[in-house]
């Protein structure tokens, strides 16, 4: 681990390879040596925190509703913006910040989200980034958040 983490929940969150795989992913090279260590570490690729229009009774839950896993509340940190497709429907985007205020999500925890992902990153489409953040209970999950950073 480097010398720059964040205690979250009952775990330490290495920040600067949270950091790295997400500028990689956002540069659209993303580095599967740091993907593996994350999903070693955190259990990353299984876990998808949900705020918007996904999650359990919203308007495009039946985009995940056939990935069976397990749902639980947390909370990840930032701030949410008038701003992404999502928001024309009443849905702000996250935008994540280590400082921020906590922002509640569904989080849901699957065997089978590691196949899901290229169908959720064409979904949300170019406005939002699928990137890694640090839950307030403890862990890392992917969310989509605003592109614009």
């Amino acid at each position: 681990m480097t010398g720059n983490v964040l205690p979250t929940g009952s775990a330490t969150v290495d920040l600067d390879l949270i950091a790295a795989i997400n500028a990689a992913r956002i540069s659209k090279s993303p580095n599967a040596e740091l993907e593996t260590k994350a999903d070693q570490l955190y259990q990353a690729n299984h876990s998808f925190a949900v705020y918007g229009t996904l999650g359990p009774g919203k308007p495009n839950h039946h985009h995940i509703s056939d990935i069976k896993g397990t749902w639980t509340d947390d909370a990840v940190t930032g701030k949410l913006v008038q701003s992404g497709w999502g928001a024309a429907m009443g849905f702000p985007a996250l935008l994540w910040s280590q400082q921020g205020d906590a922002v509640p999500v569904q989080l849901l925890r699957s065997d089978m989200l590691p196949n899901s992902w290229d169908r959720l990153d064409t979904f949300e489409g170019a406005e939002y980034s699928r990137v890694l953040v640090p839950l307030v209970r403890g862990g890392v999950a992917n969310i989509y958040a605003h592109a614009d950073r």
